[in-house]
Order: structure tokens, then C-alpha cells, then sequence
């Protein structure tokens, strides 16, 4: 039904039930997972702002930020791989920059995603509330079948 399924997380407690959801799905014949997490540019951008820097000063802590919330992704996204690895999964990682809803969309579209697992919401970051829930918009826009998960 299922071959391919992409598990967008943002490395919350959702995210994580909705992991189990994609570990479920292996009964039902999903092959291969594509663990995804998008760093957002906005925070990045937000989070040096708030650091209050001359303009030279900025794009080196947008540079630290970056690299540091990429080493952190990269850390929580081994972890998952190997979870799935160990069930027989195929696994795929992706670790885009960007906005996160746009990059899923992409991304499904692009891999030829047959379904996206993801967690009904995130960790409550104020560019969520603003804008609304990554989950709320991949369900809008996503031309293949999204579980979500609570």
C-alpha cells in the first residue's frame, strides 16, 4: 500500500508517536522511510537577530546557529535510522534548509512519496503559531496521503 513512506520530525514527543506509527506500517508492506527534518531558516534568522549583533557579527552567528542545529538534527536523526535500520527498514535521510512545510511538500512530490507520517504538532515555536502548523499546511498541499498523528 505504503512503499515509501516520509517521516517529517521535528524531534518532538508528536514526532516520536508518529514514529511509531511508521514502524507499524512495516506489517503493511512500507519498504523504505525517508527521515526528514528541515531547519528553518526563519529561526535561525530570529534566533540571531535576537543575539542583537552589528551586521558583521550577524552572518557569523546565523553561520553558528546553523551549524550547530544541524549537528543536533544530524545526532537525532542517527538515532532514528539505526531504530528503523534495526526493523528491516530501508533508510533514506534528508536534512534540508528552508521552510519546513514547503521542503515536505517538495520533497514528497520530488521522491515520489507514497504516504507522509508526521506528528500533529511540533514543539510549539512562536513561527508556528504565527503561521500555523506545519502539519495543518502538508495536509493542505500534499498530493499524496498524510497520517497524522497525535
Amino acid at each position: 500500500m505504503f512503499t515509501k513512506i516520509l517521516y517529517p520530525t521535528d524531534f518532538s514527543e508528536k514526532s516520536r508517536h508518529a514514529l511509531e506509527v511508521v514502524k507499524k506500517l512495516k506489517e503493511a508492506g512500507t519498504k523504505t522511510v525517508v527521515v526528514f527534518h528541515c531547519i528553518d531558516i526563519r529561526e535561525v534568522n530570529t534566533m540571531a537577530e535576537m543575539e542583537g549583533f552589528s551586521s558583521l557579527q550577524y552572518e557569523n552567528i546565523v553561520d553558528e546557529i546553523h551549524e550547530e542545529l544541524k549537528r543536533k538534527a544530524t545526532k537525532e536523526m542517527t538515532g532514528i535510522t539505526k531504530e528503523l535500520r534495526d526493523l528491516g527498514f530501508i533508510v533514506e535521510e534528508r536534512l534540508p534548509d528552508g521552510i519546513p512545510f514547503r521542503e515536505i511538500i517538495e520533497t514528497a512530490k520530488k521522491e515520489k512519496i507514497d504516504a507522509i507520517v508526521i506528528g500533529s504538532t511540533g514543539k510549539g515555536l512562536l513561527s508556528e503559531m504565527l503561521l500555523g502548523s506545519t502539519s495543518e499546511k502538508v495536509v493542505r498541499e500534499a498530493e499524496c496521503p498524510v497520517i497524522v498523528v497525535k
